[in-house]
């Protein structure tokens, strides 16, 4: 999904207050390179919006601050309030618009509002498919991974399951797999699968020539 693609110099068309917020919400996201370790990868997983209830959840219950700082879901709703704030003019206290000083709405705002809310849209959808599976296959983690470089924001998609149709009669070793897909500014299309059964790993994978080719 491209909800969260977001180029650089998009801020400088919008109204001050979006644009910083919008740059600060961009600043939060995990830079590509860090989703090459574990510990990195761990961390966006963990701040990208599927465990904000649970952990908002557990720190009610544990009486603690909740540490939702870099959390794209918390980090989606405030936008989003910041946006829906300034889609709507304030009423004037003049009888004349001549002398009205309100601003007219900039017309990327209701754009990227769109966006940000089909951003927390993919991100309940996840939340569900996390919790109710299919009939195929246990979904134990879907989740979408907004990332950043200089200049792009791009989405990793990611889930994990448990396979349970095809398996022979009496088996039970369910094979496990690990679905990626993204498309990155640099690198262009890739979708892949790593299965694992048992002791016994495949993996496929297919590319598309990036933008520039």
């Amino acid at each position: 999904p491209d909800e969260l693609r977001v180029p650089s110099s998009l801020p400088e068309l919008l109204p001050g207050p979006v644009a910083t917020a919008l740059r600060q919400f961009a600043a939060r996201l995990p830079l590509l390179e860090t989703l090459t370790t574990p510990v990195g990868l761990k961390r966006a997983v963990s701040d990208s919006g599927i465990f904000l209830e649970a952990r908002l959840a557990q720190a009610l219950t544990e009486g603690k601050v909740p540490a939702v700082q870099n959390d794209i879901k918390a980090g989606l709703l405030q936008l989003v309030a910041q946006l829906r704030s300034l889609t709507a003019p304030a009423v004037s206290t003049t009888t004349s618009s001549a002398h009205s000083t309100e601003p007219p709405i900039d017309p990327a705002l209701p754009v990227v509002l769109r966006q940000a809310d089909a951003a927390l849209a993919r991100i309940e959808q996840n939340q569900l498919a996390t919790l109710s599976g299919s009939p195929q296959a246990a979904t134990l983690l879907a989740v979408d991974l907004p990332v950043r470089d200089a200049q792009y924001t791009s989405v990793l998609e990611l889930a994990i399951e448990e396979q349970e149709s095809g398996v022979p009669a009496g088996d039970t070793v369910m094979p496990w797999s690990v679905w990626l897909h993204f498309d990155f500014e640099r690198l262009g299309k890739v979708h892949a699968r790593i299965t694992l059964r048992g002791e016994e790993v495949a993996a496929e994978h297919c590319a598309f020539p990036d933008r520039a080719g």
